[in-house]
């Protein structure tokens, strides 16, 4: 279902309509999220990887901007410590060093539109961005990283207690210090139940991914009609500085902010952990912190499976009459989908033997990080012949050269009879003509089928 932000701005009326103009700060309401993820029914709930698995690198060495206090409201005194056992200072899933990585990323995405380097959504430019001289870019205010996400954990304890969604934005905006102007941008709570959305925004490539749509939308205000706060906010040649806050419910649910000011205070001191061992003073009265990677959450089958039903599966009951398709049922029942379908295949990770590989965020002269946690075992499933499974298929079907679904060993990977035909004819490396009822080779030649054959059951 797309999200329609138009009819969303008549709902939330102040928050995401026209607000009337206010005195700085500047705060133009919060931004929900384009379109509410898929609940862990569904069977995309799980599509998105458990891990950084994009190469991320971070620092060796790095500043905590944890935030293990809080704002309750805006000017008040800062609170010590969580609002309740409901809340979390970082996740465990998300590292010391990616967590930094996160605020530095936060303005540098800012600075990427101020430039030019990333534009509106339909491939066209600012006009302040393309005037002669442009746009600055801002400087990162380390020094005020984690007040802003102390100020950003006050706003998700407002809004976890009044429902969800954009309750919160600005809660406690203007309370961290600024000079000369000063303007704050909120995504609004994502993740974690707002909006129906109940992933869990809780590593570093789920935040990442949020922040960076969040953002995008922002600047995108620029071209769609409605609400124009952010975007000017973003675009505005007045502020020099930004610093961003990141506050996460033990759930997952993410409150991530963007604060703007038109220079650093007086009192300003920077937070660095840059050339300096672990166990330095960052500089702004923290301990630098020796990378090492994060928990890592297990890979596992999604409980409810892929999505199907039958009164022949072995699932929950679902309205009333059939039961939900377990991931067992379908390694088992040969005519439910198998893993060389997406959908099987993002949801049975463990049965499919699909689990993303890990790859550690901390740089590579750093020590090897321990390895994650071996995927729990399938679930019990009656004592049956150990064929291959059906996820050795994946993309074997459009191997052949006659095209796309042809090969007719697909789907039937799991067949004993199949499986000693294709042992047996991979002594001979190449296929000519396809026997299409077993996927054994009628002629040898230099094509791919018996290929697929060796690649399903393994070498001899």
């Amino acid at each position: 279902m797309i999200f329609d932000l138009a009819i969303f701005a008549v709902l939330l009326g102040s928050v995401l309509g026209s607000p009337e103009p206010i005195p700085e700060p500047n705060l133009p309401g919060g931004k929900p999220p384009r379109s509410p993820e898929l609940n862990l029914d569904s069977a995309a709930a799980l599509q998105r990887p458990l891990w950084a698995t994009d190469g991320t690198s971070v620092n060796a060495v790095c500043v905590d901007y944890s935030a293990d206090a809080y704002y309750p409201a805006k000017g008040s005194a800062l609170v010590e410590g969580l609002p309740n056992v409901d809340f979390v200072s970082r996740p465990a899933t998300l590292s010391v060093c990616e967590l930094e990585k996160l605020h530095t990323e936060c303005v540098a995405r800012i600075n990427k539109y101020r430039s030019g380097a990333l534009k509106f959504s339909d491939g066209t430019d600012d006009s302040n961005v393309v005037a002669p001289g442009g746009l600055q870019p801002l400087a990162e205010a380390t020094g005020t990283n984690e007040c802003s996400s102390q100020q950003a954990l006050g706003d998700l304890f407002y809004n976890v207690q009044n429902g969800g969604g954009c309750a919160g934005a600005h809660h406690t905006a203007g309370t961290c210090p600024w000079k000369s102007s000063y303007a704050q941008n909120s995504c609004c709570a994502r993740g974690g139940g707002s909006f129906g959305q109940n992933q869990a925004l809780a590593t570093y490539e789920d935040v990442r991914d949020e922040l960076f749509d969040c953002l995008q939308q922002m600047w995108d205000e620029g071209i769609t009609p409605g609400q124009k706060g952010h975007w000017e906010t973003m675009r505005n040649p007045k502020y020099d500085v930004a610093h961003c806050g990141f506050a996460f419910t033990a759930s997952g649910r993410l409150m991530a902010t963007q604060d703007f000011a038109g220079g650093f205070k007086d009192s300003y001191v920077s937070c660095s952990c840059s050339g300096k061992p672990a166990g330095a003073d960052d500089g702004c009265g923290g301990t630098c912190i020796a990378c090492s990677d994060p928990t890592l959450p297990a890979c596992a089958d999604e409980p409810l499976g892929p999505g199907w039903s039958s009164s022949a599966c072995s699932g929950p009951v679902t309205n009333g009459r059939t039961m939900r398709c377990t991931c067992t049922d379908h390694m088992e029942k040969s005519w439910l989908p198998q893993c060389d379908v997406e959908r099987v295949r993002d949801n049975c990770p463990v049965s499919c033997n699909t689990c993303p590989a890990y790859q550690s965020t901390c740089p590579s002269s750093q020590s090897p990080s321990p390895s994650p946690p071996p995927p729990p075992p399938p679930q019990a499933s009656p004592p049956s012949p150990s064929p291959p499974q059906a996820a050795h298929c994946k993309g074997l079907e459009d191997r052949m050269k006659k095209g796309t679904n042809k090969c007719k060993l697909v789907g039937k990977c799991s067949n004993v009879r199949t499986k000693k035909k294709c042992e047996k004819g991979c002594e001979k490396d190449y296929c000519k003509k396809l026997n299409k009822k077993n996927g054994t080779c009628k002629k040898n030649g230099k094509r791919f089928c018996l290929k697929t054959c060796c690649d399903a059951v393994g070498p001899n």
